[in-house]
């Protein structure tokens, strides 16, 4: 899969849970949109600020209610999310030309259903091929703790659990090891980051590594 516009940076972020991903992605976004003013725009997955199918979906698959879910049904669920994502948010704006940061995208769905459950890799390709139109980042920041590390974020911070939260602990661990797997095959388009480090830290290297991408992209 590819990126297939030729105008817009596509940005992901990766990781596993209490890895401070979002908090991470939020502040960045932020941080670009003063740099790049009405050009930088912020999603997130399962789901889609902007869309209330994407939104409905995020709640059927992280309600705690719904922990028997088949794990074919978990996958094509985050792929028709994504769906909605991608075409009613994503492709838009990357054909106005804007910065898009998304919190989670495909290599969750690789790493999650096809590493985790078992469902292969190669499939969760397929399906997200068709998915996503083959709409791929052109850059992934892969934020990295141990799932014993996260987990005790998560407790300390009182953060809602989810459906995903709850699964056991050997899941997160296929996920750690999942994810360090598909960025060494993917090395160019992978930028691994410490998450154990304190946020301040993370922030100012991942907002390192985007200027100094976006300026190799000759993204002015």
């Amino acid at each position: 899969m590819k990126n297939t516009s030729n105008k817009g940076i596509f940005i992901t972020f990766e990781g596993t849970e209490g890895c401070g991903k979002s908090s991470i992605s939020k502040k960045v976004f932020l941080y670009l949109k003063r740099k790049y003013p009405n050009r930088v725009v912020l999603t997130h997955e399962p789901g889609c600020s902007k869309n209330r199918i994407a939104e409905d979906i995020r709640t059927i698959l992280l309600d705690k209610k719904n922990k028997n879910m088949h794990p074919y049904t978990e996958a094509f669920l985050f792929a028709a999310s994504r769906t909605e994502n991608v075409n009613n948010f994503i492709i838009p704006n990357l054909k106005k030309g804007k910065i898009v940061l998304c919190d989670r995208y495909i290599h969750s769905s690789l790493v999650y259903q096809g590493i985790a459950r078992n469902l292969g890799v190669d499939n969760i390709i397929k399906i997200n091929k068709f998915a996503t139109n083959g709409i791929y980042p052109n850059l992934c920041i892969l934020i990295l703790v141990k799932p014993e590390i996260g987990f005790n974020r998560i407790k300390k911070n009182n953060r809602n659990i989810n459906r995903i939260d709850q699964e056991s602990i050997s899941l997160h661990k296929k996920v750690y090891t999942g994810y360090k797997l598909i960025a060494k095959k993917h090395p160019n388009s992978f930028a691994k980051i410490d998450g154990a480090k304190p946020i301040e830290n993370v922030i100012e290297n991942v907002i390192k590594i985007i200027n100094n991408f976006l300026k190799k992209q000759k993204y002015v």
